[in-house]
């Protein structure tokens, strides 16, 4: 589903049409001044058309997204798992689905392929699930200021140290945090292939937080 999701919205830029104050209003095109979430479990689904994406291009995009099938073996996927990233912190599934995927637009689901229900790892995908959740949390007032230490709100012992102490919310954003200590029993330097399979780094020295470069 990643592959398929990143081919679909590299696609997007050329498959949206003008501005919503531009669309023309058709028969059976929902009003979209009036606000729309979708509920968890049911996502209404909406003709391309309807909010504004050209339907031939669209299904050009989903064709040829159809044809991007990982190479990553099915069959030796835990073994692959394990040679790239080292110990699995939980369970990993023993095979990864087809390509497949969802392109949703204005919160309407407008194509779908392959088994959207298959359970993949989302790696690096997770940047954008706590970028979101960072930005919210900012927007409701749970993160007050950027550049206030962590510590002063989060008190589960992961900032007692005077070094940790010192990270504000803008040094994890930029991933310059320097944070060190042990998290889901691997430590914060980064070494050795049995932890970290290919992404093993080499021992190095913990900087002052801030400092750039460090991915924590």
């Amino acid at each position: 589903m990643p592959r398929a999701i990143l081919l679909a919205l590299a696609l997007l830029g050329c498959l949206i049409g003008p501005s919503p104050a531009a669309w023309p209003l058709r028969a059976g095109t929902p009003q979209l001044n009036v606000p729309y979430v979708p509920s968890p479990d049911r996502w209404e689904r909406r003709r391309p058309s309807q909010v504004g994406m050209n339907e031939a291009a669209l299904a050009a995009a989903v064709s040829y997204a159809q044809t991007r099938n990982s190479v990553w073996a099915a069959t030796d996927y835990m073994a692959d798992q394990v040679r790239t990233f080292g110990r699995p912190l939980g369970p990993v599934p023993p095979s990864h689905g087809p390509t497949n995927g969802l392109v949703v637009r204005r919160g309407y689901i407008v194509a779908e392929f392959g088994d959207t229900s298959a359970v993949e790892p989302s790696y690096s995908i997770a940047k954008s699930y706590l970028s979101t959740i960072a930005g919210l949390s900012v927007a409701r007032g749970l993160i007050r200021d950027l550049g206030e230490p962590v510590s002063r709100s989060i008190h589960d012992g992961g900032y007692d140290t005077p070094h940790n102490a010192r990270i504000t919310w803008a040094d994890h954003l930029r991933q310059a945090s320097e944070w060190d200590g042990t998290m889901f029993g691997k430590r914060s330097t980064f070494v050795g292939r049995e932890e970290f399979g290919y992404g093993e780094m080499r021992p190095r020295a913990i900087h002052e937080p801030g400092m750039p470069a460090s991915g924590c």
